[in-house]
């Protein structure tokens, strides 16, 4: 019996971070909009697999040209979760909070122009 629970434990384990890393989705499309938020940067992006994300600092991993300020700049990535954007423009800052529907960036990267 306390062969089965260990054998258990470990197979969980092993296969839990890849069920996690199974949860993400693409991020790939032109910038459209960049809006500063209290927990990040919100990124509007196009299609084809556009929406909005979150870019954290020290949680997402930005790669060359690190150039995702710019509107018209081609990205591509990974994100994850749910999350929301806390408003920096509010009657009291970061208290008003707006979806982002794509969730957090892990990682991504982008063109240079």
């Amino acid at each position: 019996m306390a062969k089965i629970i260990i054998v258990t434990i470990v197979v969980v384990w092993l296969t839990w971070p890849g069920l996690i890393l199974a949860q993400q989705h693409l991020i790939g499309g032109q910038i459209q909009k960049v809006t500063i938020c209290c927990n990040g940067l919100e990124i509007k992006v196009g299609s084809p697999n556009g929406g909005t994300f979150l870019f954290v600092p020290k949680v997402s991993t930005l790669y060359p040209f690190y150039n995702i300020f710019t509107k018209g700049v081609w990205v591509l990535g990974t994100a994850y979760g749910k999350t929301v954007c806390l408003n920096v423009v509010a009657t009291i800052p970061c208290t008003k909070s707006t979806p982002v529907t794509g969730g957090i960036i892990n990682i991504i990267g982008t063109s240079s122009l």
